[in-house]
């Protein structure tokens, strides 16, 4: 996911995960929320990054988020805080597939707005720097947005629309990976996403999702591979 792959705490999972198993193989690709989930339910990848509601009965959950969600505009042009005119607003936007933009697009909906002005962008930098510029709108989720930038006014959204949840998942195994459990366990140490995290045993009967391995130190993961994929934009 864009927000979770450019934050601070993710960084720092790697960082760690990648000092403390360098025999381990990892490797991070992009890709959309619906995507993702198909290819680990297709066991093409070890776990991913999901964004929004999906059948997770045959998933392990290793750790679930829920971040809110703000509405960004331009202090160009207007130095109040007033909740700004949407109805024919231009929106800075990730490609389809993204929840940010599907909740974006179901709340102009029920709003009677237009959703025809758009510019796609690829990268969360694109997107600030689109909205500082007043070229437009968008919504992002709270982790990325720096509440101190003086080029921006954040105002909250609709209640419907207020929050995202993000859950790492991997299949139900038998024999679970002892390597993704490490990953697993550098996510949850670093506290990505936000300051309240589910807890890690949501949804998970599996008691390796709940430690590094039941317990196992560095030493016995010596080698194996973890293929994770983050959403492209979330």
């Amino acid at each position: 996911m864009e927000t979770i792959a450019s934050s601070a705490p993710f960084i720092h999972a790697l960082s760690v995960f990648q000092r403390k198993y360098p025999e381990v193989s990892l490797s991070l690709v992009n890709g959309t929320s619906p995507k993702n989930y198909e290819m680990v339910l297709d066991r093409q990848l070890d776990g991913a990054f999901l964004t929004g509601e999906y059948d997770i009965s045959s998933l392990q959950v290793a750790y679930e988020i829920e971040e809110e969600v703000l509405l960004l505009t331009s202090v160009f042009g207007k130095e109040d805080h007033s909740y700004p005119e949407v109805a024919n607003a231009t929106w800075v936007v990730f490609p389809k597939g993204c929840p940010l933009r599907k909740a974006n697009e179901d709340w102009l909906q029920g709003e009677g707005g237009s959703f025809r002005n758009m510019i796609e962008v690829s990268t969360l930098d694109t997107m600030l720097s689109c909205v500082r510029a007043g070229i437009g709108y968008t919504f992002l989720t709270e982790s990325v947005v720096d509440t101190d930038d003086e080029q921006l006014h954040i105002h909250r959204v609709p209640e419907p629309y207020r929050f995202l949840t993000t859950r790492l998942v991997s299949r139900k195994e038998r024999f679970p990976s002892k390597a993704f459990a490490a990953f697993a366990h550098c996510v949850r140490t670093a506290g990505i996403g936000c300051s309240h995290p589910t807890s890690p045993t949501k949804n998970s009967t599996d008691p390796s999702i709940n430690g590094v391995c039941n317990g196992s130190n560095s030493d016995e993961i010596r080698d194996g591979r973890v293929i994770v994929q983050k959403p492209s934009s979330i």
